[in-house]
C-alpha cells in the first residue's frame, strides 16, 4: 500500500520495531531455556529478557519505568530527527533514495559525477557541491528547509505535503518556537529556524 503520509509510515515502522523487538526477545528465552536444560539450571535463576538491547526496543533506547504516551512521543521525535539527518544525507549524496545503504563515502569529490551519470540520485538529486545553506532567512532557493520540502514531495508526493510538513514540525515540538512570516508554497514557518541550527551527521565530504 502506497504511504501518502508520515504519519502512517512512522506507524509501519513502529509496528516493524515492535516485531523486530518481540522476535529477539523470544529468541533470547529460548536461548536461556536451553541454557536451562544443558545445564541443569533452575530456570528462575536466568531472567526473562523483558528488555533487548536494541534501539529497535524503546524500551530500552528511552529508559525502562517510562509510560506508553512518554515512549510513544519519544520514539516519533527521534524517529523525525532521524528522518531529517537521511534527508541531509541524500542532500549531500551520502544515501540515496534510488539505492540502498552508504551510496557515497569519498573525499575530493572523487566518482561523484560518476554516480550522477549512472542515476544513483534520478529520485532526488544530490547537491553538486555538497553545500547546503542553514539559514532562518530566505536567502537561498536550495537551502535545507526547501530541501527538505522537496525531499518530502518526492518521498510521500504533493497531495499531502503541507499535513507532513506540519507532522515533522509538531514531532519536534516546534510549537515552542516563534514562527517566521509564512509565504504562500513554503514550509511549516517553524521548521527553518529549526533546521538553521541542526548539524547533521551525514556529509559528503568535498
Amino acid at each position: 500500500m502506497e504511504k501518502s503520509s508520515i504519519k502512517l509510515s512512522l506507524y509501519e515502522f513502529e509496528k516493524q520495531c515492535v516485531y523486530l523487538t518481540d522476535s529477539l526477545r523470544s529468541i533470547e528465552d529460548s536461548i536461556d531455556e536451553k541454557l536451562c536444560e544443558i545445564y541443569d539450571i533452575q530456570h528462575n535463576i536466568i531472567r526473562k529478557s523483558a528488555f533487548p538491547t536494541i534501539l529497535s526496543n524503546s524500551q530500552y533506547r528511552f529508559g525502562k519505568g517510562t509510560n506508553e504516551l512518554q515512549l510513544e512521543f519519544k520514539f516519533k521525535s527521534m524517529a523525525v530527527v532521524e528522518l531529517l539527518s537521511y534527508s541531509i544525507g541524500c542532500m549531500l549524496g551520502r544515501y540515496s533514495l534510488d539505492r540502498e545503504g552508504l551510496v557515497y563515502a569519498n573525499s575530493g569529490n572523487e566518482g561523484f559525477d560518476e554516480l550522477v551519470a549512472e542515476g544513483a540520485y534520478k529520485s532526488f538529486p544530490a547537491d553538486q557541491n555538497a553545500i547546503i545553506p542553514l539559514t532562518d532567512q530566505e536567502w537561498f532557493k536550495d537551502d535545507a528547509t526547501d530541501r527538505l520540502r522537496e525531499f518530502v514531495q518526492v518521498v510521500w508526493g504533493s497531495e499531502h505535503l503541507q499535513e507532513n510538513l506540519d507532522f515533522i514540525a509538531e514531532s519536534l515540538c516546534l510549537h515552542a518556537i516563534k514562527p517566521l512570516a509564512k509565504k504562500k508554497g513554503s514550509p511549516n514557518p517553524r521548521l527553518k529556524p529549526y533546521v538553521a541550527t541542526y548539524r547533521p551527521n551525514s556529509i559528503k565530504t568535498i
